[in-house]
C-alpha cells in the first residue's frame, strides 16, 4: 500500500464545527511540505467564508500510516469587526450563512471521477443568486481556490485501472469451520500485502456464498495460481463452480475541475475540542 498524504481544514461558525479534508498529488511528500502547502490552500479557502465564520485548524497526516501527523493552531489570522472575525475585506459586511447551507461544487478528476465539494459557511445570500459566485469579490476568491486546488490537490477513488486491479477467476473453493479458502486460476500481481480487500463475486456454492468484498488474511503464491483465505468468517457450503474476484486498489486522482452547482442544505455537527491528530503537534510561528 502506498503512502498517501492528506489535508484537514477544521471549522466553526457558531456552536457549529465540520472538516474539509483533500489529498495531496505526490505520494512521496514529506508531512513537513503538505503542511506547508496546505496554509496555502487554507488561506485561500478562508477567503469565502462570510463574517463570523473560522479555520480554527490544519492537520495533515498519511492515510495509511496510523499515528503520524501534524497539527497546526489557527492557521488563518482573522480580522475583527464590531467583535465579529473576518478574512477577505471585501466580504466583511457578509455574514456567513447557517452552518447548514452550503454551496455544492462538483470536482472532476480526469473523465472517469467525479466527487461532490460542499462548502459551508459561505456568505448569505447564496441562495438568492442564479450565479453561485456571490458577487466578483467572491468570485475571484473562489478562482484562487480552485487553481490551488488542481495545482497540488486532488481526491482519494477506488482505482478503475483494469491493470492496477485486475479481475482474476477463481478455479476452486473450500469452505471449513468458518474460513474461505480461494483457489485462484492466476496470481496477483506484486504489490499487495496482506491485508488488502478483494472484491468477490459471481461465485457459485450450496448454500449461497454472499458476495461482497472481503480481506485477504493470507495469500499464497504457487506456481502459476494464488490461494487466498479470507478473514470474515463464512458459512460453511459447497462450492459449485465460478467465482470472479479483484483486489480493491485506492488511488488520488487530481482535481482537474471545480463547478458550482447549487446552494444545498447539509448537516453540520456541534463543534468539538481541539483536534489531537494522532502522535505529532506542531504550534505554529
Amino acid at each position: 500500500m502506498s503512502v498517501m498524504p492528506r489535508g484537514t481544514m477544521f471549522f466553526e461558525s457558531g456552536r457549529y464545527g465540520w472538516s474539509e479534508t483533500h489529498w495531496y498529488q505526490s505520494q512521496s511528500a514529506s508531512l513537513t511540505q503538505v503542511q506547508a502547502d496546505l496554509d496555502i490552500l487554507a488561506k485561500k479557502r478562508a477567503w469565502l467564508l462570510g463574517a463570523g465564520a473560522t479555520l480554527t485548524y490544519c492537520r495533515v497526516s498519511y492515510d495509511d500510516t496510523f499515528r503520524d501527523s501534524l497539527l497546526d493552531d489557527g492557521p488563518v489570522p482573522t480580522i475583527a469587526a464590531n467583535g465579529i472575525p473576518y478574512y477577505n475585506p471585501a466580504l466583511e459586511s457578509l455574514y456567513a450563512d447557517s452552518p447548514f447551507i452550503s454551496v455544492l461544487l462538483r470536482a472532476e478528476g480526469t473523465a472517469l471521477y467525479r466527487k461532490q465539494i460542499y462548502l459551508g459557511a459561505c456568505p448569505q445570500g447564496s441562495e438568492e443568486l442564479p450565479v453561485f459566485g456571490l458577487g466578483p469579490a467572491w468570485l475571484s476568491a473562489f478562482n484562487l481556490y480552485s487553481k490551488a486546488l488542481q495545482a497540488l490537490w486532488g481526491f482519494k477513488v477506488q482505482s478503475k485501472d483494469p491493470v492496477a486491479a485486475p479481475r482474476m477467476a477463481v478455479s476452486n473453493a473450500s469452505f471449513a469451520g468458518g474460513v474461505a479458502t480461494l483457489t485462484l486460476a492466476s496470481s496477483i500481481p506484486g504489490g499487495f500485502t496482506p491485508p488488502f480487500k478483494l472484491r468477490v463475486s459471481q461465485l457459485k456454492a450450496t448454500p449461497n456464498f454472499v458476495p461482497g468484498v472481503y480481506t485477504v488474511a493470507s495469500y499464497a503464491l504457487p506456481p502459476g495460481t494464488g490461494t487466498v483465505v479470507l478473514r470474515e468468517q463464512v458459512a460453511s457450503t459447497v462450492y459449485d463452480g465460478g467465482g470472479i474476484v479483484h483486489p480493491i486498489t485506492y488511488t488520488v486522482v487530481p482535481y482537474t475541475n471545480l463547478i458550482p452547482i447549487g446552494v444545498t442544505h447539509r448537516k453540520r455537527g456541534v463543534g468539538y475540542d481541539p483536534p489531537r491528530g494522532r502522535a505529532k503537534r506542531r504550534q505554529s510561528v
